[in-house]
């Protein structure tokens, strides 16, 4: 006879867990979720017509995980532009984009040497040392601090939600490698789609919503009634309460799609000089699908505690001439945990997501596949 299998939390990991301990196993599994929607921290609300992502996210196709776990037949993904505009100067991948070449060279971004090392680390990349992080790998590769200042902080700093590139070498080296080789995408009807189209995937397992789990142990745990209830093994599939988490800001902004020479791509905006905005993504540039015809849809993210009042007027100084409609602001406190080594208590339930691999989706759906695959061999 089976196991008797219960997961709290349908987050990504949860969620992959539940489909390879299907794979694995001959479980009955449970799995719990506090809210009524599936995904965790991937949410998309639309709010009149509009698709709003909780946070600016985006999916790397190529993820390796993801490769081996979503239906990508069924997944419908917009591509992002594989450049970005820098202080209102386009720097392109000209591997990719043969005409960015010209522009790329004359960019003020860095000196000669330091574009030439871009190309390189493309195809040579260093081998990290242990604990270093992404700001020192760059340094003793060869960068500049002028290149770091005006390209990886302000493009990598949306990524890590922080402006000291102080996330390990290792997992940089990893996103940079596939940002070369892999477009950033939007899946058509938002972010959300992911963990949907993960869960349809899913035969045997129980999916209760709305329903929040109080953890006992690591074989017990108690229902919103008050019901105790016992499985062969409980996962917690979030992460623990001592878990410490980088934050951003993202406010949603739409305006009439008149003025195509500001936006004329789908095209990633960073600042250098800007006191409040870290980056500005074109949404609905990206994938139309995100607003109603003929409107623009920005997504402007910060990691400073600014008002919407501030960021508007900062975006109005940046592109002048353009009326902005505020639409809705996210503050999202635990966007992404800061990893530390993790250690399990004794006689607690089992753990996994993110916070075990990689602040990532690869990372989420690394540590539900190695969840499973450990439950398997108990």
């Amino acid at each position: 006879m089976g196991k008797n299998i219960a997961i709290i939390g349908a987050g990504l990991a949860g969620l992959n867990c539940a489909k390879h301990l299907e794979q694995l196993t001959d479980a009955k599994i449970d799995l719990y979720e506090k809210n009524q929607a599936v995904g965790g921290r991937i949410q998309t609300d639309e709010v009149d017509g509009f698709l709003l992502d909780h946070g600016f996210q985006v999916f790397l196709s190529k993820y390796p995980e993801a490769m081996k776990t979503f239906d990508y037949g069924k997944l419908n993904l917009y591509p992002f532009t594989a450049g970005a505009h820098i202080n209102g100067r386009y720097v392109g991948d000209p591997t990719r984009e043969p005409g960015s070449l010209g522009s790329t060279l004359l960019a003020p971004i860095g000196t000669m040497k330091d574009k030439l090392l871009i190309l390189k680390m493309r195809f040579n990349p260093p081998r990290p040392k242990q604990n270093q992080t992404a700001r020192e790998l760059l340094h003793e590769y060869g960068f500049s601090e002028k290149i770091i200042k005006n390209f990886f902080q302000p493009f990598f700093s949306g990524v890590f939600l922080n402006r000291e590139l102080e996330n390990s070498a290792e997992f940089f080296i990893f996103l940079y490698q596939l940002f070369s080789a892999d477009y950033a995408t939007l899946p058509k009807k938002g972010m959300q789609e992911l963990p949907q189209n993960l869960a349809a995937q899913l035969k045997r397992t129980n999916i209760h919503r709305s329903t929040a789990i109080t953890i006992n142990d690591s074989t017990t745990m108690t229902l919103p009634n008050g019901e105790v209830k016992t499985y062969d093994h409980i996962i917690s599939a979030h992460p623990p309460k001592s878990t410490e988490f980088y934050s951003v800001t993202t406010d949603y902004f739409w305006a009439d799609d008149h003025s195509p020479h500001h936006f004329d791509s789908a095209a990633l905006a960073l600042f250098t000089e800007t006191k409040l905005i870290n980056h500005i993504a074109p949404l609905s540039i990206a994938n139309p699908h995100y607003a109603p015809e003929g409107k623009l849809l920005l997504s402007v993210n910060s990691l400073t505690e600014a008002s919407t009042e501030e960021i508007s007027a900062e975006l109005t100084t940046l592109y002048p001439g353009i009326s902005f409609n505020f639409l809705k602001r996210y503050v999202i406190t635990e966007a992404l945990p800061k990893m530390k080594p993790y250690i399990r208590e004794k006689n607690s339930a089992i753990s996994c997501g993110d916070f075990m691999e990689t602040p990532s989706i690869n990372g989420a759906l690394v540590s539900g596949r190695k969840t499973a695959e450990h439950i398997a061999q108990l």
